[in-house]
C-alpha cells in the first residue's frame, strides 16, 4: 500500500504507535495528519494562529489529542482535535530557555509525556501537563520505550532507563556511526543513515 497525498510537504515527526492510525506532523504546513490502517487520510487538520502561533514539534496523545510546543509563547499545549480548542497550556520559560535549549522529540507513553531537548535533558510531565522532573541526558535526538524503560543512544552506549526505580543500565555497543535504536523483544535494531543492525 502507498499512500500519497496531493500536498506532502516535509514530514518532522511520524508515529506509527496507536495501532489503527499513523500520526505525522509537517512543521512547514503546520498541519498534523491521522492516516488509516489502509493507508487512506482520515484528515488534514491546521493549526490556526489564533490558537497556535507556531507549533514547533507535536506527538499524539492516547486520549486521541495532540501535544505540541507553541513557540510563539513557549509553551506545551494540548490541542483537543474534535473542539480544535487548547485544553491546557504549561509556560517552559521558567524551565528552560528558548534562546538556548533546541528542542528534539517529544513521545507519550504510560500517561506521560516525555521531551528531550538538546541540553536541557528528557524533560517528564504528567496527562494534564504538569512538570515532573528531567533525566539528565544530552542530546537524545531519538528516544522510545520497552515495557517499563526509556531507551536512548549515547555515542556507542545503549542506554536504559527504568521509568519507575530510575535504574540505569549502560549497553557498550559496536563502533558505528548509529542515528538511532529500536528494541524488539530479543533484537536490537541499530540504524546509520543508510543500514539497519540487528543484534540479539
Amino acid at each position: 500500500m502507498i499512500f500519497s497525498p496531493a500536498d506532502p510537504g516535509g514530514i518532522t515527526i511520524l508515529e506509527a504507535r496507536h495501532g489503527l492510525r499513523v500520526f505525522t506532523f509537517h512543521r512547514d504546513l503546520q498541519q498534523f495528519r491521522l492516516i488509516n490502517r489502509t493507508l487512506s487520510l482520515h484528515e488534514d487538520y491546521h493549526f490556526y494562529a489564533d490558537e497556535i502561533g507556531f507549533a514547533e514539534i507535536a506527538t499524539s496523545s492516547f486520549d486521541n489529542n495532540v501535544w505540541l510546543i507553541d513557540q510563539r509563547d513557549f509553551s506545551l499545549k494540548k490541542y483537543n482535535i474534535d473542539s480544535k480548542r487548547i485544553t491546557s497550556t504549561t509556560p517552559l520559560d521558567l524551565l528552560l530557555s528558548n534562546q538556548s535549549h533546541q528542542l528534539l522529540y517529544c513521545l507519550e507513553y504510560q500517561n506521560r509525556l516525555f521531551i528531550s531537548t538538546k541540553d536541557a535533558g528528557i524533560l517528564i510531565f504528567d496527562t494534564l501537563g504538569n512538570y515532573l522532573k528531567t533525566y539528565p541526558v544530552s542530546n537524545a535526538v531519538h528516544f522510545d520505550f520497552w515495557q517499563d524503560e526509556i531507551y536512548y543512544l549515547d555515542g556507542d552506549l545503549l542506554m536504559r532507563r527504568n521509568l519507575y526505580s530510575d535504574a540505569v543500565v549502560a549497553r557498550t555497543l559496536p563502533h558505528g556511526n548509529w542515528k538511532f535504536a529500536i528494541i524488539n523483544h530479543d533484537l536490537l535494531y541499530l540504524f546509520t543513515d543508510k543500514n539497519i543492525f540487528l543484534y540479539k
